[in-house]
């Protein structure tokens, strides 16, 4: 599991620039919402690195960091939990502050998972300010994340009037949580066969089998050692949970967390706690629509 720091440890600044001035080589490609006549926008920095982060529209109000600190702390405070740590993703064009319960440990089917809150910030200007869940399973450090896309809040003045709502709204983490949960024992009561595997996976990696079978189109060497690498996962969990939804979803999990590349790279040197931002966060919550259609349909 990543280690989180205690604090950011570094801040974000807005800084005017011109078109020919300053950072005039960086600006030449500008965002579509940014006309021809405008001369002078703000630019989003990175302080540690001077790294352009995003060019917001106008009348963007920043979230710094310190301030995603302090609401952090005041919705731990406000749900008798603890700031767990905070995560910078992307070089800074994401932001992570996790919360915990000391004792938060539960159990599915024997197996004991911890859940955290997650407040997350995009400074790139890809996505509102959001909360939502990180479930961990502690048996192999699996993890996965849940956005709550009912509570959002946008990089405007009424920032800080929007926390003051969140302190509240935390009640809505614990309805989740149990919907969650419910949903972890339903999958361990759905039994799965080989040809059902073969058809979720399929799914997953996008392969048109019966086109394939027909030779019609020809796997590349990356989908076949992709798929080749999902089914360690899946003989590992399966072997421990069972062939079941459940130990499926722990192979797509314990997958992405331990597995899956990023750009040609190890995934443990890229990895986001709790899959909650990026391409292994787009894997998950794509495998877990294909599971949830087959759990719906088999209980």
């Amino acid at each position: 599991m990543t280690k989180l720091a205690q604090s950011f440890g570094w801040e974000v600044s807005q800084r005017t620039l011109s078109l020919g001035g300053n950072f005039g080589e960086e600006v030449t490609d500008l965002p579509n919402h940014y006309g021809d006549e405008s001369e002078k926008f703000k630019a989003i920095i990175n302080n540690s690195t001077g790294a352009w982060l995003s060019v917001p529209k106008n009348g963007y109000v920043p979230l710094h960091n310190s301030q995603l600190e302090e609401a952090a702390k005041m919705m731990a405070d406000a749900s008798q939990r603890t700031v767990e740590g905070f995560e910078t993703f992307q070089g800074g064009r994401k932001v992570l502050a996790f919360l915990k319960a000391g004792n938060n440990s539960n159990k599915i089917n024997g197996n004991s998972i911890e859940d955290y809150i997650v407040i997350g910030n995009a400074h790139d200007g890809t996505s509102r300010i959001f909360i939502g869940t990180s479930t961990v399973l502690l048996r192999c450090a699996n993890q996965f994340a849940e956005i709550q896309r009912d509570f959002r809040i946008g990089h405007t003045g009424e920032i800080a009037v929007k926390f003051d709502e969140a302190l509240s709204h935390y009640r809505q983490y614990y309805i989740q949580k149990d919907i969650m949960y419910d949903r972890f024992v339903r999958m361990s009561k759905v039994k799965i066969d080989t040809g059902i595997i073969e058809s979720l996976t399929d799914r997953l990696f996008d392969v048109d089998r019966e086109a394939v079978t027909k030779e019609e189109v020809e796997l590349s060497t990356q989908k076949i050692r992709s798929i080749e690498s999902f089914k360690d996962s899946l003989e590992g969990e399966m072997s421990d949970l069972g062939s079941n939804l459940w130990g499926y979803f722990n192979a797509v999990t314990h997958y992405s967390t331990h597995k899956r590349g990023v750009n040609g790279k190890n995934y443990q040197n890229n990895n986001s706690f709790g899959n909650v931002v990026g391409s292994n966060a787009n894997f998950n919550k794509k495998a877990d629509g294909i599971i949830m259609s087959h759990l719906n349909v088999a209980v």
